[in-house]
């Protein structure tokens, strides 16, 4: 779900609002259920602090002005009505989230597909956006997120939070063309917004306020081009990727300041090309690159300075090419750059690693050819005290 800053008394411009459509009568897959009927819409939101104050047109010719304050129902102060149409509101307890969440339901005229626009009520007012999948969404509690088909507009509303935004819409595609309009400068939260969706690709934004973008886009099946963000130092970046099984390339994201990559690719079963620069910053790379059978990349370059914790790192992965007789240089790349072994020792890179740090390679084998690779091994489990896991020595 989004969140947005509470009201400070700021005059700002009026932001253009956000606008998705819904088709209503759009089912939840068996074995799940859908929580609003076939003619209605239910729109959730995160509770603020400072509250909201926003008008949601309904696309049916009607529009509801709303104000809403922490753990309250919130309260339609005005509204224009069309024949056939009703708003309600109210208030629930989401499984394992123990807050109350406010709601809007709209029931429209007939069933249809409608086109939703949530803005600033006035200028300087913040609305509460999209939550269209409740948080801690179960399969028996069901959701109003199959309803979502289109994200038709950005908008410029400088929203605080977009966490869950649009998670489970699975039959979203973004059709948003001012993307350049968005305003990200006071985001901090971006958890599971497109978790569970079908788009093919996402723009690529400057985050400068993001500290958590875990989950966004897991189990984003259809996610073959990635967005490459600009995140702000201090970034957590845990199961991010996760199963994206038709991404085939690590995005070009600047990784130095990221804090956490734990599962940040795990289940990605097309990936051929990891991270390309380094990611010093980072404490946890548990299961980073598991199960990624495809994948041929040398992280030679990941310099992972404040690494403390790597079990599964590279889990059923080879980071070689074990149908290449010629191609198996990856991991000796790795062993050396993390090291930086010469002449016979580590260099600074190495004395900089972590000590007793376990870490999995996967099925990946070093060549005993490579001298260099050979020791900076041996001086990793025998000066370092890391546990390591591969596919052993080749031949």
């Amino acid at each position: 779900m989004i969140q947005i800053p509470p009201l400070l008394g700021i005059v700002r411009p009026h932001p253009a609002g956000i606008q998705f459509e819904i088709k209503t009568d759009n089912t939840a897959p068996f074995g799940s259920v859908n929580v609003t009927a076939d003619d209605q819409f239910r729109y959730a939101m995160l509770p603020t602090v400072g509250g909201y104050n926003f008008r949601i047109t309904w696309g049916d010719g009607s529009y509801d002005d709303i104000t809403c304050g922490l753990a309250a129902a919130p309260v339609i102060v005005d509204s224009f009505p069309v024949a056939g149409a009703s708003t309600s509101v109210g208030t629930y307890v989401p499984t394992a989230l123990f807050v109350l969440v406010p709601y809007v339901l709209h029931t429209y005229p007939e069933i249809g597909t409608y086109s939703v626009t949530v803005a600033p009520l006035v200028p300087g007012g913040l609305p509460a956006p999209i939550c269209i999948t409740d948080p801690r969404q179960t399969a028996d509690r069901g959701s109003d997120a199959l309803k979502v088909t289109k994200l038709k507009q950005w908008g410029s509303v400088p929203f605080l939070r977009y966490t869950n935004a649009f998670q489970g819409c699975s039959n979203l595609t973004i059709t948003a063309a001012d993307a350049s309009d968005a305003d990200w400068s006071a985001c901090t939260h971006f958890g599971s917004a497109f978790e569970r969706t079908a788009i093919p690709s996402f723009p690529s934004f400057t985050l400068p306020s993001a500290t958590n973008i875990n989950f966004m886009f897991f189990q984003a099946f259809n996610l073959v081009t990635a967005p490459v963000f600009v995140l702000t130092p201090g970034c957590q970046m845990n199961s991010t990727f996760r199963q994206c099984t038709s991404l085939v390339t690590f995005p070009a994201i600047d990784l130095s300041g990221v804090t956490k990559l734990q599962n940040v690719c795990d289940g990605c079963s097309a990936l051929v090309n990891g991270p390309t620069g380094p990611a010093s910053a980072a404490d946890n790379f548990a299961r980073s690159f598991a199960s990624c059978p495809l994948l041929k990349s040398s992280f030679a370059a990941l310099a992972p300075a404040a690494m403390t914790g790597a079990s599964d790192f590279a889990l059923n992965s080879d980071l070689n090419d074990p149908d290449s007789a010629t191609n198996r240089t990856n991991y000796n790349a790795l062993l050396v750059a993390w090291t930086g072994w010469s002449a016979g020792a580590p260099g600074p890179a190495g004395l900089a690693l972590q000590a007793g740090v376990t870490i999995h390679f996967g099925a990946s084998k070093y060549d005993t050819a490579d001298v260099d690779a050979v020791a900076a091994r041996a001086w990793l489990i025998g000066t370092k005290g890391w546990t390591i896991t591969d596919g052993g020595a080749f031949p």
